[in-house]
């Protein structure tokens, strides 16, 4: 009894040795795994990062290219010369872009007016736009506007068809006529017009409108930059 008790005394530190061992194997086997999540996440992060690097940097490279063509188109148009009733309406409509995507809205005008007296329908719905927008102009001349633009719908052109119906709706430059309006958002959306489709999804299956659909109304706003027609 003796030798056994005498040989667990001297076995007890081994074991305690051997527990507080195992233990401490945990807690390091516990930390190595807390460890290795955080640094999937840490890598995550920075995988992350590297993204929106590379997404920064192709936006500034896209805007450098963006720049260098308006600085190409500048140099053109210094070269340009002024419009004139024989220059094709290609050159009238493409010159009159550029100008307009330069922010140059006065000889933007000058083309696109000239281009207009030829009854170009993309043409005299830009002039209508200069004339709602008040580019340059010195004021908004929504009956000017209307003028131009009831010529381009006559042509079935959608967009002037839309622009005019909103015209309408709003009784600008016109007396408000919601029967008016709703034919003309009819005749743009026969024509392709997606934004006088909406209109009329907006209004329902039974395409009816009356002076209380208020609601309705709020969908006859212009587009907040007319300037991307100009290079459709």
């Amino acid at each position: 009894m003796k030798k056994i008790i005498y040989t667990f005394i001297l076995l007890l530190p081994l074991l305690l040795f051997g527990c507080a061992s195992a233990s401490q194997m945990n807690k390091t086997m516990e930390k190595l795994a807390q460890e290795t999540i955080e640094n999937k996440k840490l890598n995550n992060e920075i995988t992350e990062l590297n993204n929106e690097i590379t997404e920064l940097n192709n936006q500034i490279q896209n805007f450098e290219n963006e720049n260098k063509e308006l600085n190409r188109e500048l140099t053109e148009l210094k070269y340009i010369p002024p419009p004139e009733e024989s220059m094709s309406l290609k050159t009238l409509n493409t010159t009159a872009s550029k100008l307009l995507r330069l922010s140059d809205y006065e000889n933007s005008f000058k083309y696109f007016i000239e281009a207009a007296k030829k009854n170009d329908p993309y043409s005299q719905t830009m002039v209508g736009i200069f004339f709602i927008n008040d580019w340059f102009l010195g004021e908004e001349d929504y009956e000017e506007a209307v003028r131009w633009l009831e010529l381009a719908s006559t042509q079935n052109y959608a967009y002037a068809q839309s622009l005019l119906a909103t015209l309408y709706a709003r009784g600008l430059g016109v007396n408000q006529d919601f029967e008016k309006s709703f034919e003309l958002h009819k005749l743009a959306a026969e024509n392709d017009s997606e934004q006088s489709k909406s209109v009329l999804r907006f209004l329902g299956a039974d395409f009816t409108m009356t002076h209380e659909d208020t609601n309705a109304l709020d969908i006859y706003s212009f587009p907040s930059d007319f300037k991307k027609y100009a290079t459709d």
